[in-house]
């Protein structure tokens, strides 16, 4: 069977997987044992009476933040293991009452071999425990402390020394804490210090190679040249940081520590320029410096950084460590450096815990390892980093004396290990953390949506294309998507099928009539062969083709890759000369058409609203109207032909002609910047006349009327395409409710007295989006901006994020973007602005985050409610990016919501994923096409149910509540004068509430100087954005800020992704 050969493909590997799984347990368990820190405080008391006084009272000098007591214990550890290391057994070497026994030769020993513990280590507490806070106070209580070795030098003549210079002398070469007294010390000795510091002498060697001219004996001569360098003893701790995270130090330092006490130098950026001279660097107690920076460095030869001899480096989320081949690893072994730190989840790829209370079940992450990969990922941050003998010396006896005896699971190589990690890191068990603190309550909840119409359709039509392709190739050879040499052209379908459970509009009219050719062509050719359930997948996919090709909003949504955005009581006139499609036989209350736009048409409603929102005559308005409408389109058409033919767009077809008869009246040059395809939208088959998709439906759930289903004629013969089709116009009958009329005529209308156009324009309200998540989310945010709160949104693909950033800017909502398309200072700088929003100034602002930026470091705690608008199938990271506001230093409880459309591969996902399989948790890199419990799914292609008689084609803008009193947003601004209403959420009886949103607001009107500035900002889009700019009268004095350039640029970039993606 071709399904069972597809199955024992991935046998193999499975196999494989399950052989390691023991291994990894192993590995997972050794690490989770590793001690807590046990500190001998009589040590440091002996040491330093001052430091374990601040320890012991937990007053840290200069640090004004209260430490729990495991960060007090982590503190207290470091210090020690920089103040005193010891010499410790190999780990291969046991201690007995006789003498000692070597576990890999099995010999009894006299004298052990013993290595040195490193001044400093690997500092690896669990996500969310302030390791920045634990290293910013070691800094704090160590601030006086000089870098000591025993080459310093002392510069002046060892003749006959006066008492002074015999006292710099002693200073210098016994790395005193000098500045600690600076006060009381006379001014002629501190200048002294501080103008000529100790240092060491360090040889360089540069090697030049030459070669003798051509016709001679080749010959390589190397060249000595050797230069004495000055390395400057100091007092400076260099922390190395990821380039996003810059801002949270800089944050965490203004939190933890007093103005004042620490002198700090920043280098944030890749181009930010060094200090002058390496003594310079002497008088900062702390240097920050970007990773890009700090790379920088590595490829200048004399740079600065290498003539100092730092007290410290800390590397924070060290797995960066973990690459030998990286420019900041081979800067970071060239370093004089008496101290080393790196500061990560887990010194290898990370272990992930986090509980939260779901349905009273333990909600545990851990990411499981590679487990020779991650050994020698250890073993590089003790070779190359720590450099700890004897395995820096033999970069082949780590293999050989940790990797392989792990691996073959030798006689208690798994204590070996423990006892190496126990001297290498420093880190809480959960229970001492849990012991000393107790973080606020998390609440995690998934959220099943019902799909939108046009969810299904999207959902059904990727169903469609599997199912075809399954049935037309008998499930065999290289045409079987399933195929192993189809692999990547799969993973992108799979790929966009998730996507399309937010929105999707990557099939073209071609796309689908191809489908529907291929389905034609099997029935008519092989109906014998098939199976009666290949025959209903086939017949299946015939309807959903046939439903999709014959709905008017859907062939528009697929051609110009605009949401649709359902909007009822505007003004026929505005209706017929700004929507893209409309509800003829669905009135609203006036009566006028229910009609449907895209965000760029209700930018430009909205904007000639304001413009003209005085006008009180329906032949006024029509004038306005029929005077600002030809320069929309004509400018909305040359900006989608722009894009296309400057290579920034789909490879469809993104130009669009009329919607109604308003564009036969354009002057044909005009025309002919529109793609043709576009004039495709209102030609629809001539079988559409007839097809009734509300009937034919019940006829695919059972067997026995599954051949009463129509199947259209072939559409490959284009002289047949043209006795196929019909044009879509007002005049057109029509019988079916989800097939309407759209565009037509527009006859100028005369003035009724009975017509209160203000009263429309005010009422005219936004009922809904074709997404359901979309809606749903946005629900969301409306009440979260009303209550004052601040929110992440967590996003996977670009087009979600797109769309979302649209709604938020019809609705004139506060957020900001933390996407890839920002730069890392800008990100950093968008931190800053949400962490110091005032929600309850300015109403609940929204972090919209790409979960690729997610999962390392960040610090958000001033979030409490936090969205994932998909599932993620890597757990791990889910449990990362969550750990952004639910960590050390948030006071309130989080929420947590995960969006998943009921009935699709993302609810499989959920159950899939929570269940835990054991190939699922085999693997942290296995991919969710790779996963057979998924790949079963898939292969079942299961199409959703259209109709169930009641569901409009949009989904309204609602949520689930807990807060029960209806809501209002600025509602201010509701009067007479203005013809503006607020948003207004009412709750029922099912904890539901609904948003009736009106289309003109006081918060649209304030943000839409902002929005003018993200639809494009190149050409002829610019010009136009000038113009609608300009017929905004005085709204540059209601609204003074307009969005960075920027976020301008990362939403253009965006916009311009969303409409690449199709399907391949």
């Amino acid at each position: 069977m071709p399904y069972m050969k597809f199955q024992e493909r991935t046998l193999s590997a499975k196999q494989n997987m399950r052989e390691d799984a023991l291994v990894r347990e192993r590995l997972v368990e050794v690490y989770n044992n590793v001690r807590s820190p046990e500190v001998d405080y009589d040590l440091l008391r002996a040491g330093d009476e001052t430091i374990y006084e601040e320890l012991s009272n937990n007053k840290i000098a200069g640090f004004k933040s209260h430490l729990y007591l495991y960060q007090l214990r982590s503190v207290s550890k470091m210090i020690e293991k920089e103040l005193y290391p010891r010499s410790v057994l190999m780990p291969n070497i046991l201690a007995t009452k006789n003498g000692y026994f070597d576990f890999q030769s099995l010999n009894a020993l006299g004298r052990p071999s013993e290595y040195a513990t490193p001044k400093g280590g690997i500092l690896a507490e669990n996500m969310g425990l302030g390791k920045t806070c634990i290293c910013l106070a070691l800094i704090c209580i160590s601030k006086f402390q000089i870098a000591r070795s025993d080459g310093a030098k002392y510069t002046t003549k060892r003749n006959l020394l006066s008492l002074f210079d015999n006292c710099i002398r002693i200073i210098k070469e016994k790395s005193l804490p000098w500045r600690k007294y600076e006060d009381v010390l006379p001014q002629n000795c501190t200048n002294k210090l501080r103008n000529d510091p100790a240092y060491v002498e360090k040889k360089t060697t540069v090697s030049n190679n030459k070669r003798r001219t051509r016709g001679s004996m080749s010959e390589e001569i190397e060249m000595l040249n050797s230069n004495a360098r000055k390395i400057y003893l100091s007092s400076t701790t260099l922390v190395v940081i990821p380039n996003n995270l810059f801002h949270q130090w800089r944050l965490e330092i203004k939190k933890h520590v007093e103005d004042g006490y620490l002198k700090v130098l920043e280098l944030p950026l890749y181009k930010s320029k060094m200090p002058k001279s390496a003594i310079e660097f002497l008088d900062y107690d702390m240097v920050l410096i970007s990773m890009s920076a700090f790379s920088k460095q590595a490829q200048n030869d004399d740079s600065l950084l290498k003539s100092v001899y730092w007290k410290r480096l800390i590397i924070d989320e060290g797995h960066s460590m973990n690459n030998k081949t990286t420019r900041a690893v081979q800067l970071a072994k060239e370093l004089h450096v008496e101290r080393k730190w790196t500061i990560t989840g887990t010194p290898t790829s990370g272990l992930t815990n986090l509980n939260i209370e779901q349905e009273e079940n333990d909600y545990t992450v851990k990411e499981k390892f590679d487990t020779r990969d991650d050994l020698a990922k250890l073993g590089l941050i003790v070779t190359q980093f720590l450099k700890i003998e004897p395995w820096s010396l033999d970069c082949h006896l780590w293999t050989h004396n940790i990797i392989n005896p792990f691996k073959a699971g030798q006689f208690n190589s798994d204590v070996q290990l423990g006892e190496l990690l126990s001297h290498l890191i420093v880190r809480h068990s959960n229970s001492d953390v849990e012991r000393d603190t107790k973080l606020p309550k998390l609440h995690l909840k998934p959220v099943f949506l019902q799909p939108s119409f046009f969810d299904k359709l999207s959902i059904n039509l990727f169903i469609a294309i599997l199912s075809t392709n399954a049935v037309a190739s008998q499930r065999e050879g290289t045409d079987y998507m399933f195929h192993p040499s189809n692999k990547s052209e799969l993973r992108r379908l799979i790929s966009n099928l998730q996507r399309a459970t937010f929105y999707w509009t990557g099939f073209s009219l071609i796309d689908v009539e191809n489908m529907l050719n291929v389905c034609r062509s099997a029935l008519k050719s092989y109906k014998e062969t098939y199976s009666k359930s290949d025959l209903k997948l086939l017949k299946t996919s015939v309807y959903i083709a046939k439903l999709a090709l014959s709905n008017t909003r859907w062939r528009t949504a697929s051609t110009i890759h605009e949401m649709n955005y359902f909007i009822s009581n505007l003004p026929e006139p505005i209706n017929e000369n700004f929507s893209i499609a409309s509800y003829k036989d669905k009135a609203d209350g006036y009566p006028n058409s229910i009609a449907v736009f895209g965000y760029p048409h209700i930018i430009a409603i909205q904007t000639f609203y304001y413009k003209n929102r005085f006008i009180s005559s329906m032949e006024k308005l029509y004038e306005k109207v029929m005077e600002c409408s030809p320069v929309f389109w004509k400018r909305y058409y040359r900006t989608n032909s722009s894009n296309k033919s400057n290579g920034t767009g789909n490879s469809k077809k993104k130009g669009r002609k009329s919607f109604t008869e308003r564009n036969k009246k354009m002057k044909p040059e005009n025309e002919k910047i529109i793609d043709a395809n576009v004039g495709l939208i209102n030609v629809l088959p001539k079988w559409a006349e007839t097809f009734d998709p509300m009937q034919e439906e019940p006829k695919l759930l059972n067997y026995d009327s599954i051949d009463s289903i129509s199947v259209p004629p072939s559409m490959d013969d284009s002289s047949k395409r043209k006795a196929d089709v019909v044009v879509s116009t007002e005049e057109s009958p029509r019988k079916k409710p989800y097939v309407p009329v759209v565009g037509g005529g527009l006859n100028i209308p005369s003035d009724d007295p009975s017509v209160d156009l203000a009263k429309e324009f005010r009422d005219s309200t936004i009922l809904g989006t074709a997404s359901a998540k979309l809606s749903y989310i946005c629900a969301k945010l409306l009440e979260n901006h009303v209550l004052g709160i601040k929110s992440i949104v967590f996003y996977e693909f670009e087009n979600t994020a797109y769309y979302l950033t649209e709604f938020l800017d019809i609705l004139g909502l506060n957020y900001l973007l933390y996407s890839t398309y920002l730069k890392m200072d800008e990100r950093s700088e968008n931190l800053a602005n949400f962490d110091t929003w005032d929600a309850d100034q300015n109403g609940g602002i929204t972090l919209i985050m790409d979960l690729k930026l997610a999962s390392h470091g960040l610090t958000i705690v001033s979030a409490t409610h936090v969205y994932f608008l998909n599932p993620v199938w890597n757990k791990p990271q889910e449990a990362q990016a969550i750990k952004r506001a639910h960590r050390i230093g948030q006071t309130k409880e989080v929420f947590v919501e995960i969006l998943i459309l009921k009935n699709t591969i993302e609810e499989e996902m959920y159950y899939k994923r929570a269940n835990g399989d054991d190939e699922l948790e085999s693997s942290k890199n296995i991919e969710l096409i790779d996963d057979s419990g998924m790949q079963e799914y898939i292969m079942r292609y299961e199409f959703l149910k259209m109709f169930d008689g009641t569901q409009d084609e949009f989904a309204p803008v609602r949520a689930f509540t807990t807060k029960l009193n209806n809501m209002r947003l600025n509602d201010s601004y509701e009067d007479e004068e203005t013809r503006m209403r607020p948003c207004v959420g009412t709750v029922k009886a099912d904890h539901v509430r609904d948003w009736k949103i009106p289309v003109f607001s006081e918060a649209n009107m304030n943000a839409l100087v902002k929005i003018q500035s993200k639809v494009d900002t190149t050409g002829e889009s610019q010009k136009y954005q000038l113009d609608l700019q300009n017929g905004l009268d005085n709204l540059h004095n209601l609204v003074a800020e307009k969005d960075s350039k920027t976020t301008t640029n990362a939403l253009r970039k965006l916009r311009l992704r969303k409409k690449k993606v199709r399907f391949t």
